[in-house]
């Protein structure tokens, strides 16, 4: 006969606390209740947000570098400052990091001197070009937004009416 060990393991921690609840409405009676709040943290729900949130933050500073691609051959290039801005808040809106990236740029301008009309120069007039494109540099993380982040990791809120006698914390978190 094979003896089977059963080991405990912790898969949340928590409190409790109790409130009266009254709602006052002159066209209803008093109606009062106590309400039970259940504050529960669970460590893989933690870890599991966090990886969640390391994803979305890799995810996202590959988008923004992808933004603003070297020059070559059709590759689309950025020359208004406010189209960046507006295209990398919708990337960082898109991967729910706001606050938690943000990007240095750089304002690359190159002037170009070329002759007007087809053919070779002679003394026919020239026009000068200005070409002006952005291009990120860097994406940084804020990392103290991110510490403050993680901290609500794993932390959910139970709301019942139902006294212990009827719901235990333990029944009301798994079920």
């Amino acid at each position: 006969m094979a003896k089977l060990d059963v080991l405990e393991t912790t898969i949340a921690t928590g409190y409790e606390v109790c409130r009266h609840v009254e709602v006052v409405d002159e066209r209803l009676p008093l109606l009062c209740w106590q309400e039970r709040v259940l504050i529960v943290h669970s460590p893989t729900l933690a870890k599991q947000q966090f990886q969640g949130l390391e994803k979305r933050l890799h995810n996202a500073q590959q988008k923004l570098m992808a933004l603003t691609p070297q020059k070559g051959r059709g590759k689309r290039q950025i020359n208004n400052l406010q189209v960046l801005f507006q295209k990398a808040t919708a990337i960082v809106r898109q991967y729910r990091v706001e606050g938690l990236l943000s990007f240095d740029y750089e304002c690359q301008e190159t002037v170009e001197e070329t002759y007007i009309g087809r053919g070779r120069p002679t003394s026919r007039p020239k026009q000068i070009t200005q070409k002006i494109r952005y291009q990120i540099q860097t994406v940084i993380r804020n990392e103290t937004a991110i510490a403050q982040a993680q901290k609500t990791f794993g932390w959910r809120a139970f709301v019942s009416n139902a006294p212990k006698s009827h719901l235990s914390v333990e029944q009301a978190v798994s079920s």
